[in-house]
């Protein structure tokens, strides 16, 4: 690829073997894309399915769709049942789209918001701060989390996440387990004092 370049919060484009290609999520096919019924059904379909999508796109005309579904890790559902032991109450903030979060939700039995961009969740953490909900903390992975792990009273990465995301919290889980969260949290003794 040549000439990529990041389209903030949208998505990536860039020259592949001369094309100029687009990939973007499907809120902002729009903008990109002359509106198709045929491709909207499609993407509602899969979104529908729990899937995340992108819609590859060259001039105005959509290509494809890759559409891709996160699954929880092995030990999520045992990692937020730990923590609710410890009476922590955790939320799923999310870019990925409100139906595939809506999916992981349910499946977890875990109250979850989706198609947030990086600064959304840094103003959600902050206003559960301004309502003294704290301390709040924020465990994340990925560039999209930096500035809500930031803006939390304590910022926790994944070890597998992107340089940014460990650069920016205040703790990195070097095993990448969601009960590692609860076991950070009794090990600092602060759940005591709640």
């Amino acid at each position: 690829m040549q000439g990529a370049r990041a389209l903030a919060g949208q998505g990536v484009a860039g020259q592949v073997e001369g094309r100029e290609l687009i990939l973007v999520s499907p809120r902002y096919l729009q903008r990109f894309s002359q509106r198709s019924d045929e491709v909207e059904a499609r993407i509602a379909t899969l979104e529908a399915q729990g899937k995340s999508l992108a819609v590859l796109i060259e001039g105005e005309r959509p290509l494809g769709l890759i559409a891709l579904r996160d699954e929880p890790r092995e030990d999520a559902r045992r990692g937020l049942q730990a923590l609710e032991r410890l009476g922590v109450q955790a939320i799923m903030l999310s870019g990925d789209n409100a139906r595939s979060v809506a999916v992981i939700a349910e499946r977890l039995e875990i109250e979850a918001e989706g198609e947030l961009m990086p600064e959304d969740k840094a103003q959600r953490v902050r206003q559960w701060q301004a309502q003294g909900l704290g301390p709040i903390g924020k465990v994340g992975d990925g560039i999209n989390d930096a500035p809500a792990l930031a803006a939390a009273e304590v910022g926790i990465a994944m070890g597998s996440g992107t340089d940014v995301a460990l650069e920016t919290a205040d703790a990195a889980l070097l095993k990448n387990r969601v009960s590692g969260i609860a076991e950070m949290i009794a090990l600092s003794g602060d759940h005591a004092q709640r």
